[in-house]
């Protein structure tokens, strides 16, 4: 009886032991699952966000279309996971859309490059962010092999060449706010400093060479303004 009774409970301790096991298991089954979904969601997400942000950086046609890959690709995967139908609908769009700009005429060689730099310093702190989110997006596709080193090289290339712009653009802005301040010595290392991004540009390209010339004589007008403002300086301390 002894014997039964300890068998009895040996199965018993065994059986719970097996369903804990079983339910730990699903538990994190069910996690792993979660986190996917969450990852491609985010995935999605992150993919429109670029395409909205438009206003801040307008993106090239090839980088909608990357964008728009990712965002299939995510849907995809999250759909074999957890499929619905406003899921299947939005995966339709997408799809329609990637088609559309597929058929469209690509965007104009050195696109980023020749953009125009926002005249308000918020604006062009906003398109500097934006510049960077994207350079490291190109850079995660092309690590993930969605794209080849020729296309990456084709939208970053440009993409530095505004970011350096842009740098020069709102260093240049703090040295004029800062003529009230009467600081000279620090207005021309500002100025010198916005100088020197548009200097260290390499680009065998006529229309950016143009471009990168009036910013430099903007930036050398700021120059006159304070070897002007010091020589006055000067002349009142004599």
């Amino acid at each position: 009886m002894y014997i039964i009774i300890s068998v009895v409970l040996m199965s018993l301790l065994l059986f719970g032991m097996i369903v804990d096991y079983i339910s730990t298991i699903k538990e994190r089954n069910i996690h792993i699952r979660n986190q996917k979904i969450a990852k491609y969601v985010k995935s999605i997400v992150n993919g429109q966000r670029l395409l909205e942000r438009r206003t801040a950086l307008p993106v090239t046609m090839q980088c909608s279309i990357i964008s728009l890959e990712r965002s299939l690709r995510a849907f995809e995967k999250l759909i074999k996971l957890q499929s619905s139908q406003s899921r299947l609908e939005a995966m339709a769009a997408i799809n329609a859309k990637l088609n559309s700009f597929k058929k469209s005429s690509p965007s104009p060689k050195n696109h980023y490059a020749l953009l125009q730099v926002p005249s308000s310093k918020n604006e062009q702190v906003n398109m500097l962010k934006q510049c960077v989110r994207l350079k490291f997006f190109l850079k995660a596709e092309y690590d993930k092999g969605n794209i080849s080193s020729e296309i990456l090289q084709s939208e970053t290339v440009p993409l530095e060449i505004l970011n350096a712009r842009l740098k020069a653009a709102i260093i240049s802005a703090q040295a004029v706010e800062e003529l009230g301040h009467q600081d000279y010595t620090k207005l021309q290392k500002l100025s010198d400093k916005a100088m020197q991004f548009l200097h260290d540009i390499q680009y065998d390209d006529n229309k950016v060479k143009a471009l990168l010339a009036q910013e430099i004589e903007k930036i050398k007008l700021i120059n006159v303004n304070i070897i002007d403002k010091t020589e006055e300086k000067i002349e009142e301390s004599t």
